[in-house]
């Protein structure tokens, strides 16, 4: 379970220090959670089933309640008896930004204006000893993976780099082949998004005290809502990638997801040049609201990937990959065997 006894609020001020207001936030904290456990993982640390998880603010001086980040821990079955790792303020930049269109809309913001947040702690308000408030309470429902031996340094001596590295990523491979598939996917559904599951194992290498994911295949997603601009995984999706796993029989686990974003097609649409596909600023690491709450909601995992195959043009699609480092999402790099 993951406690915190602390309610956060952000102080926002515009770009010259005038104060804009300050506003209570409601905290996802269960990302920074999974990226701790991960930590445990490599460090092949047991943490206990029903061990407690606490978030503890990182105070900017004695006293708060501003504070620099905060720091969650989890209880493990050895010494010293935790793992922790502190996060930085900007974890809460998802939620800052989110405030924004309210205050744009309130006359608080000028649309497109910039502004500066300062995050705050202070004790929740006690309730009589009832459960804290959603959103700060998880509780742990999912057994500990299933961990194989490997060498990172190995596979890293037969593979290429694709994208830009994020600060303390995991580890991802793919074999060149599922990239292919899911570029033939791609083109086959064309003008429509499509997408898939990546399946594979996670491996930990025990002499660099990391884990790290070697995905195997791509199971393409059935009974999925399609359009243009949007990929919608039904229910019986995800019951489908889930029978098509356990048929496969290989002790496969869900590593990420993929789809498509079929950028020649919005090209065509708003008339632009076919000359500029190939540079539509839609092509590159674009990862809608909609992506990331799908990634969050089904893949919170630190090991988790998500790859958006971009049809760029009649003749090349490009790979963008995003995952979380520190708790947070973004963009970040994939080793390709």
């Amino acid at each position: 379970m993951l406690k915190t006894d602390w309610s956060i609020a952000l102080a926002l001020y515009r770009e010259d220090g005038t104060p804009i207001g300050r506003l209570p936030v409601e905290v996802d904290w269960e990302p920074a959670h999974q990226w701790v456990r991960h930590l445990a993982l490599c460090r092949g640390v047991v943490v206990r089933r029903r061990g407690a998880a606490e978030v503890r603010p990182l105070w900017r001086r004695a006293g708060g309640p501003a504070i620099s980040g905060f720091r969650v821990a989890v209880e493990t079955d050895g010494q010293p008896g935790e793992v922790a790792c502190d996060f930085p303020a900007t974890y809460f930049r998802s939620v800052a930004l989110a405030l924004s269109g309210p205050l744009v809309d309130a006359g608080h913001l000028a649309s497109g204006e910039t502004f500066r947040y300062l995050a705050l702690a202070e004790p929740a308000p006690s309730n009589g000893g009832a459960a804290a408030s959603a959103g700060f309470v998880v509780q742990e429902v999912t057994p500990a993976p299933v961990l194989h031996a490997g060498s990172l340094d190995g596979l890293r001596a037969s593979a290429t780099v694709a994208g830009e590295a994020a600060a303390d990523e995991v580890p991802a491979f793919v074999p060149r082949g599922v990239l292919g598939e899911i570029t033939s996917c791609t083109r086959r559904a064309s003008p429509l998004e499509t997408g898939g599951a990546l399946v594979g194992h996670l491996n930990r290498d025990a002499a660099a005290q990391t884990v790290f994911s070697v995905i195997t295949a791509q199971l393409p997603a059935e009974h999925t809502e399609a359009s243009a601009v949007r990929l919608a995984f039904t229910a019986d999706t995800w019951s489908a990638m889930r029978r098509a796993l356990d048929a496969r029989g290989r002790g496969e686990v869900l590593l990420g997801w993929w789809h498509s974003h079929p950028v020649r097609e919005w090209c065509r649409q708003q008339k632009c040049p076919e000359a500029t596909h190939e540079r539509c600023a839609l092509g590159h690491d674009c990862f809608s609201e909609y992506d990331r709450a799908v990634h969050r909601t089904v893949f919170p995992g630190a090991h988790s990937v998500a790859l958006v195959a971009n049809d760029v043009s009649d003749t090349n699609v490009t790979v963008s990959v995003f995952g979380w480092s520190l708790g947070m999402l973004g963009p970040r790099s994939l080793y390709v065997t």
